[in-house]
């Protein structure tokens, strides 16, 4: 395949295992960027970005999702050097799509760049419990943004395969 958006979306892998190295700030600005151009209904953006590099929140994160699904050895962001927390303004009711198509730029770009991703979507069980207040206070989500998933993004330790699609679809 010879063009490069094409192969960046039949390439890209949720990616489960990460090496330690850091990821340079310069290629994490980078897959904002590609978020930040995403359409959005009415152009309104609804979107905000919290990227979390802290080892200790990360972990603080990993324990309250562990501790609200009750699964004590559970890898919740596999190892990532760096988690991106996707938030959408609750006054836009079209936040939870225009999220997901720049969520979708920031995943292939990230690609692109030779890091992997890993959507995660279990956290917001953790968040959405009021023993969370003390972690969500240290995402500093402005006024009116709320978290609806994260993403762990790093250097891959793995290349996984493709799984199977199905294409569901009718032609009319």
């Amino acid at each position: 395949m010879q063009n490069p958006v094409m192969e960046a979306i039949y390439g890209r892998r949720s990616v489960r295992r990460y090496q330690s190295r850091r990821v340079e700030k310069e290629k994490i600005q980078l897959v904002l960027d590609a978020a930040f151009h995403a359409p959005s209904a009415r152009n309104l953006q609804p979107w905000h970005f919290t990227v979390i590099e802290d080892p200790a929140l990360i972990a603080e994160l990993e324990e309250g999702v562990r501790r609200v699904e009750n699964s004590p050895q559970m890898r919740v962001f596999h190892g990532a050097p760096a988690v991106i927390m996707v938030s959408g303004h609750g006054e836009n009711h079209w936040n939870q799509i225009d999220c997901g198509l720049a969520t979708e730029n920031l995943l292939l770009a990230a690609h692109s760049l030779g890091l992997g991703t890993c959507m995660v979507g279990f956290v917001m069980r953790y968040l959405n419990q009021p023993e969370a207040s003390g972690t969500l206070e240290k995402l500093r989500l402005p006024e009116g943004f709320s978290p609806l998933y994260a993403v762990a993004i790093g250097y891959p330790d793995e290349e996984p395969a493709a799984r199977p699609r199905e294409k569901k679809e009718t032609w009319l």
